[in-house]
């Protein structure tokens, strides 16, 4: 088991969710792993006020068909002694133990990609 901390810099994130999650994850566990654990448990907190096209964390984060983050969720991720990890290049990678992922909405300047249907979100992510 390894422990992985998720904390969001979006004030309406942090107001439902918290400021960060601690999780503690199996070792080969990757990055969507880690959101669907979050998504799961806080489901029944979306959708929030201000963003009421998600129906979860993963939905918002997350283009399954793509198999990317979505343009305008600024991520940034370090363990050990500052060394990066590229969320964005590597979402099906083992995280390290210790990892630390800041997430939030808005940071990246560019435009908001529309997010696609969730019923087609739960499809692509039952594959």
């Amino acid at each position: 088991m390894k422990k992985i901390i998720i904390e969001f810099t979006d004030s309406r994130l942090i107001d439902k969710l918290g400021r960060k999650v601690v999780l503690d994850l199996p070792d080969d566990a990757n990055f969507i792993q880690a959101l669907k654990k979050i998504s799961d448990a806080t489901e029944d907190k979306f959708p929030i006020k201000d963003y009421p096209e998600y129906n979860s964390l993963l939905h918002m984060i997350w283009n399954p068909i793509e198999k990317r983050v979505y343009q305008q969720i600024g991520t940034s991720a370090y363990y050990g002694d500052h060394q990066f990890f590229d969320i964005r290049k590597k979402p099906y990678d083992a995280l390290p133990n210790g990892l630390i992922v800041f997430l939030g909405t808005g940071l990246c300047k560019t435009e908001t990609e529309e997010v696609i249907d969730y019923q087609k979100f739960k499809e692509a992510m039952s594959k």
